[in-house]
């Protein structure tokens, strides 16, 4: 059985990466004679390798973002889906040929800026057989869309059997109902929560002796808000905000190593850079990571650490998969729902009044005052459990 999942596993965000390997591994080790790959609708063919219409430096996309705002947006809505189509359909057209199935997940797929996502998945999916079994798996689902976003998903679900659909958190279940009120959706948690199954053959982890490490995660703060929801604010995500916490860091004793999940690499040199040249002390008690190329690194970097203070929703998930307690630092709905679904909502800097509580909040995980919630893990392997079920008896679920 021939499956080819839709996702962006290339991306510089290498949890979109540990997404992808984790359901990849998911299917293929509980679907009998199946033949798993697949298609990064950014045009990415392997992790740090170019060839995304995005990703290069003097992309097109990059390009129009010198333009005027209601310009810019103009042309990304009703060019790129021709370009897209011209560069991969038939690239993507031989990927997807003799496909039986196709999986649209994991990972926040479901959103509309400049109709990127929708004019890609369509595209993706209408480059496959007519009739092929879709399946929308463990996705993200925004708030915002378009009329044209959402007729893009209308088109692509119409070229074949939509056959289940399932979000990965109670936010995201109630935007699927806003936005595809006619199409029924349930619950599977994020594929990556399992990755502390999936990745058993990878080298183990020695973690230092002596004083508690703290991954402290770095994120580009601007990045941040083009894909936050409108009415959520990012929490400490300034150079100022980063030093006060790594100074608070630093005074109660800990080990700070500062890492990014790889998308954020040159905000993290600008900040060291920047810290270096204004706090020449605490520059010396940091120690920088560096840049992950690939899940697997990202994986056991942050198997590392004792504890990870995080921003990127994948730094939390990893960290809660692999035992290592996380406090998640607020941006967006998305990372809200993941810490209140792990049980772990007391460990969400919610404001920046609440940074202050980031001491009393690693006392309470390094005295044991702390729990880690099963039940997140049991609806992840659920979920998984699901979608194999459906694909190997190519049933229909809805």
């Amino acid at each position: 059985m021939k499956i080819v999942i839709l996702n962006v596993k290339y991306s510089p965000n290498l949890g979109d990466g540990a997404i992808a390997e984790c359901l990849e591994m998911q299917i293929a080790s509980s679907v009998i004679n199946s033949q798993v790959s697949s298609i990064d609708i950014g045009g990415m063919e392997d992790y740090g390798v170019g060839g995304s219409i995005v990703s290069q430096k003097l992309s097109l996309t990059r390009l129009l973002d010198c333009l005027p705002d209601k310009l810019s947006s103009w042309v990304k809505t009703y060019t790129m889906p021709t370009l897209v189509s011209l560069k991969y359909g038939k690239i993507w057209r031989e990927k997807l040929q003799n496909c039986d199935a196709i999986i649209i997940g994991g990972g926040h797929l479901f959103m509309d800026i400049d109709n990127y996502f929708p004019s890609r998945l369509m595209t993706a999916v209408k480059s496959a057989p007519v009739g092929v079994k879709i399946y929308v798996h463990a996705v993200g689902v925004s708030q915002r869309w378009t009329k044209r976003g959402r007729k893009f998903f209308e088109r692509a679900f119409s070229h074949g059997e939509l056959s289940g659909v399932s979000v990965r958190d109670a936010q995201s279940l109630e935007n699927w109902k806003e936005v595809f009120p006619f199409i029924p959706a349930e619950i599977c948690r994020d594929p990556a929560i399992l990755a502390s199954e999936l990745y058993i053959d990878h080298k183990q982890v020695v973690k230092r002796r002596g004083k508690h490490v703290v991954g402290l995660g770095i994120a580009d703060m601007e990045n941040m808000k083009q894909h936050a929801d409108q009415d959520t604010k990012v929490i400490c995500g300034n150079f100022e905000s980063y030093i006060t916490i790594i100074e608070k860091l630093s005074k109660a004793n800990f080990d700070i190593v500062l890492f990014t999940n790889g998308g954020d690499d040159v905000y993290l040199t600008k900040l060291a850079n920047f810290i270096k040249l204004k706090h020449q002390e605490l520059y010396s008690v940091l120690s920088i990571a560096p840049k992950p190329n690939k899940p697997v690194e990202l994986v056991n970097l942050i198997r590392s650490f004792d504890a990870v203070i995080a921003h990127r929703l994948h730094a939390n998930i990893l960290a809660y998969s692999f035992a290592v307690p996380s406090i998640g630092l607020g941006w967006d709905r998305k990372l809200e729902s993941f810490m209140h679904a792990a049980g772990r909502e007391e460990f969400l800097v919610k404001s920046d009044n609440e940074a202050s509580n980031i001491l009393s909040m690693l006392e309470m995980i390094f005295s044991n005052k702390h729990n880690f919630s099963d039940q997140v893990r049991l609806e992840a392997q659920a979920g998984a459990n699901r979608l194999a079920a459906s694909l190997s008896t190519h049933g229909d679920i809805l």
